[in-house]
C-alpha cells in the first residue's frame, strides 16, 4: 500500500502547496500540519521545544547519531561531536519549513520551537502555524494569522527573524553538549539562516532527486 507523502492539511492553509512540493522532492520527510488550536504533540514524536531543556528528550534525539558513529567506525564519538551532528541534521529540515514557503509562494510561517514536533526515526515533522508574513496582493493575506509586510526585503527579514526565533531555544539545549560558546553558536545560526534563505529553498524546491536523509 502506498503511503501519501503529505497528510491532509487544515482548510485554507497558506503553506499546504509549498509543503506538498517539499514532500515531493524530500522523500525522507513527511509533514503534518495541525490547526492553530491543536497540539503538535499529536505527531507521536518529540516537541522541538523540549530539546531546549537539554535533558532526556535531547538524549533520545541524539541516540541516532551516537549509534551511527559506533556502527560506522567501531568507536563512540565525543558527546560534543554527537551533539554537533544532531544539531546539523535537525537544522536542515527545520530551515526548509520556513524557507520553502518563502521561496515558492512568498509566505513566511512563524514557527517557534513549541509549534514544531518531530519523529526522527520515521522522518516526520508536524507544525502548527499561528502566524505568517506575506506580501501585499497575496490572496493569503485574508487568512487568519496573516501579516502583510511592505516588500521583498521586508519578507527576507521575516525569514531571518523566524529562523532566529526557532533556533534560539534549540541552541540552548544543544549548546550544553557542545564545545562552543554562545557567540560561536549564534554565528552558526546566522550562517545557517543565510544559507537557508539563499540556497536551501531553491535547490530543494527545484530538485527532482530524493533529497537528503536526517541521517546524512
Amino acid at each position: 500500500m502506498t503511503v501519501p507523502a503529505l497528510l491532509p492539511a487544515p482548510p485554507a492553509s497558506p503553506v499546504a502547496a509549498s509543503y506538498a512540493r517539499l514532500a515531493e522532492v524530500f522523500s525522507y520527510l513527511r509533514i503534518e500540519e495541525h490547526a492553530p488550536a491543536s497540539s503538535c504533540r499529536e505527531a507521536r514524536g518529540g516537541s522541538a521545544g523540549t530539546l531546549a531543556a537539554g535533558g532526556a528528550e535531547l538524549d533520545a534525539f541524539l541516540v541516532w547519531d551516537d549509534e551511527q558513529v559506533l556502527r560506522d567506525y567501531g568507536t563512540r564519538a565525543r558527546p560534543d561531536v554527537v551533539a554537533s551532528m544532531g544539531l546539523h541534521r535537525y537544522a536542515w529540515p527545520a530551515c526548509l519549513l520556513v524557507t520553502v514557503p518563502w521561496f515558492l509562494h512568498r509566505r513566511v510561517p512563524r514557527l517557534p520551537a513549541r509549534n514544531v514536533s518531530f519523529q526522527r526515526t520515521l522522518g516526520r515533522m508536524a507544525v502548527r502555524i499561528e502566524e505568517f508574513a506575506c506580501l501585499p496582493g497575496d490572496p493569503a493575506a485574508a487568512l487568519p494569522g496573516a501579516r502583510v509586510v511592505a516588500d521583498e526585503e521586508a519578507l527576507r527579514a521575516e525569514v531571518r527573524s523566524s529562523l532566529a526565533e526557532h533556533f534560539e531555544a534549540i541552541l540552548d539545549g544543544f549548546g550544553s553538549r557542545m564545545r562552543r560558546g554562545r557567540r560561536a553558536l549564534w554565528g552558526w545560526r546566522r550562517t545557517r539562516s543565510s544559507r537557508a534563505s539563499g540556497t536551501s529553498a531553491p535547490s530543494s524546491a527545484r530538485s527532482g532527486g530524493r533529497g537528503r536523509s536526517w541521517s546524512s
